[in-house]
């Protein structure tokens, strides 16, 4: 038997069917599954997903269950419909630690939710990710290059605005944030994909738009249009920030394990930028930074505020909510040890 198979029995599961339509019908309730063991969960949130059609957003306690969770995904749908939304910062208000592969999943996350690109989506986060703020909807789009294939722009142009964005020339791209330009040709790493571009163009005419693997330089995928972003943490830091979650549609599922770990990683996470914060602020005697944390991180008050918007599925051993719509009481139980018994376990 193959995991699709199994992953189609869950999804014709009764119990997982008739949980599917009341969560169709349902706006911002409450769901409680009960009883998961080991990769059940991942099972059971993907059956739902591909049950109710709507995107999800699924938050776990670390970066750790995150990446975890995330490789199950991975075995069980088409990769093009999970995205991870990491943490950007390794210490709050330092700049210079910024990891820059985490800002441009954080940057393709917020375009494809800007523009709704690819349909429906599972994002996969945990708490450290949500508590640091984005920048707004506003200012994304204003930042944001948009270019057509057979639109009249001309590279000079183009160079021009990447110039004004704070993209880096280069040689060769090789990281996001960085172009370089030949003849008629412009390759441009954007923040918000993972992959750069090769624009050719021919006179002042886009001719032609595609992905390309920067270290064997072989071409991937066509693209009729594309959307340039520079680094958002860096280049937006001025910019008005909000919480993650007014990013997402009101029909956006959210599943949640360990909503009481989560809020406190968030309140902890908020004390942390407070501390460092005032620690600059003594430092530079106030002159550095006007914004507080208030203005750039999420603490746990403001996260169930935000939540109360959403359907919400929590999964695991404890729960949160009171009230629920329907709890769902699964009789899983966990891979007894086998004690490299291969035979046994086969």
């Amino acid at each position: 038997m193959k995991i699709q198979d199994i992953l189609k029995i869950y999804r014709e599961h009764s119990e997982l069917t008739e949980l599917a339509h009341k969560i169709k019908d349902d706006q911002n309730g409450v769901f409680q599954i009960k009883g998961l063991a080991g990769s059940q969960a991942a099972f059971l949130l993907v059956s739902i997903f591909q049950n109710v059609h709507r995107s999800g957003l699924i938050i776990l306690n670390d970066k750790e269950e995150a990446l975890y969770f995330m490789n199950e995904l991975q075995a069980l749908m088409p990769q093009k419909e999970i995205l991870y939304y990491p943490a950007s910062y390794k210490r709050p208000y330092q700049l210079e630690e910024i990891d820059n592969a985490n800002v441009l999943q954080r940057a393709e996350v917020l375009n494809q939710l800007n523009h709704q690109q690819t349909g429906r989506q599972l994002i996969i986060t945990f708490a450290e990710a949500l508590s640091e703020q984005v920048v707004n909807k506003r200012s994304l789009v204003k930042n944001t290059i948009k270019i057509k294939k057979g639109e009249n722009c001309g590279m000079d142009f183009v160079v021009d605005v990447l110039d004004d964005y704070g993209f880096d020339h280069s040689d060769f791209v090789w990281e996001p944030g960085t172009y370089s330009k030949r003849g008629g040709i412009l390759d441009v790493f954007s923040f918000a994909n993972d992959l750069p571009y090769r624009i050719e163009f021919f006179g002042d005419e886009v001719e032609s738009i595609r992905t390309f693997d920067p270290v064997d330089q072989i071409s991937k995928e066509d693209h009729a249009q594309v959307s340039l972003i520079p680094n958002i943490q860096k280049n937006l830091i001025n910019e008005e920030k909000v919480h993650f979650l007014d990013y997402l549609s009101d029909r956006t599922v959210v599943y949640i394990q360990g909503m009481d770990f989560v809020t406190a990683d968030l309140d902890r996470q908020y004390e942390r930028a407070a501390k460092y914060w005032q620690e600059l602020q003594a430092q530079t005697g106030g002159a550095a930074l006007s914004r507080g944390p208030e203005s750039l991180y999420t603490d746990a008050k403001a996260f169930k505020n935000g939540m109360e918007g959403f359907t919400r599925i929590e999964f695991g051993g404890r729960f949160f909510f009171k009230n629920p719509v329907q709890l769902v009481e699964w009789a899983g139980s966990p891979q007894p040890a086998f004690k490299k018994e291969f035979n046994l376990l086969a």
